[in-house]
């Protein structure tokens, strides 16, 4: 039974890797192709025998269940992410969204609001899980601060959770009241 959750959870960690390379490969073409198996077969093959077949086995599943596609043209074959595939990646970036901290603070508050309906109750309570998960300060029940960049993971939950204008904002200041308990919060100097 643990041998086989084990087994499982390589097969998970697999199959993320692969989707996370094919959406790696996207960004970089601007779109969601990934031109020959040259990548993954490479990865493939450099891995042990147990993971490749795993890794095999991950792909055939993938393809079954319609998060990717194979197809094969005149110049070899192309591994297409599927509009499945694309949402399963972005709950894997979802999952592993992180507030890089710099080498050296810039001086700038980041301040993050929402304004979400009331209608959105469990969407306005799971963003404040998760900005509370990714080191922001609530100073109310919808605004957030942070003195790290964070601009992509605003737009990243527009994008994912597909809000509206003016349903979340991020505002950038220099000076804010409270300053100095947010410095020691966020152990600045």
């Amino acid at each position: 039974m643990i041998n086989k959750q084990k087994n499982n959870k390589k097969s998970k960690e697999t199959a993320k890797v692969i989707l996370q390379s094919i959406g790696l490969a996207a960004l970089v073409t601007s779109v969601m192709v990934f031109p020959g198996l040259a990548h993954v077969v490479k990865w493939v093959e450099e891995s042990a025998r147990e993971s490749r077949l795993r890794a095999k086995r991950v792909l055939n599943d993938l393809q079954k269940r319609k998060v990717i596609k194979l197809v094969k043209d005149g110049s070899g074959w192309k591994l297409y992410l599927t509009k499945k595939g694309k949402n399963q990646l972005k709950k894997y970036q979802l999952k592993d969204l992180k507030v890089i901290r710099p080498v050296r603070w810039d001086g700038m508050w980041r301040m993050v609001m929402f304004d979400i309906p009331e209608s959105s109750k469990y969407l306005r309570d799971f963003i404040r899980r998760k900005l509370n998960t990714l080191g922001f300060i609530a100073i109310q029940k919808s605004i957030y601060m942070h003195p790290f960049p964070c601009k992509e993971i605003v737009e990243f939950f527009r994008d994912y959770y597909r809000l509206k204008a003016g349903e979340l904002y991020i505002f950038e200041a220099r000076v804010i009241e409270g300053e100095k308990i947010l410095k020691k919060y966020f152990k600045l100097k």
